[in-house]
């Protein structure tokens, strides 16, 4: 278990990395959660069997981002207003979008290493 835990935190990472480089996060951003899965799969070379695992943890650590920012927003009001008051759409959306992309790219990458 703690090796996928460890593949799913290099995941996110990478996926953080991503999203965080200037000019490169408009090609990078919207597949980050694919490419730490493949990422953080590839590091522990992992069975096709541990990659939903991993993309569901994936899914929990973008998910819990989504939730900071609504927990900053309730102290700064002004300063995150584009969240709008909804609160449970933005999080399964990106819960389903980094759990889907996290899990196929722990599959690419469990298929690369036969």
């Amino acid at each position: 278990m703690f090796v996928i835990l460890k593949a799913s935190s290099i995941a996110f990472a990478v996926g953080l990395i991503c999203l965080i480089i200037p000019i490169v996060h408009i090609l990078t951003g919207p597949l980050a959660p694919a490419i730490g899965g493949f990422v953080g799969a590839g590091t522990i070379r992992s069975r096709k069997t541990q990659a939903p695992l991993i993309g569901l943890l994936v899914g929990i650590f973008w998910a819990t981002i989504v939730l900071l920012f609504y927990l900053f927003r309730s102290f700064y009001p002004n300063l995150f207003s584009l969240l709008g008051y909804s609160i449970i759409i933005p999080l399964i959306a990106v819960f389903l979008w980094a759990s889907i992309l996290g899990t196929v790219g722990a599959i690419i990458a469990s298929n690369k290493e036969k």
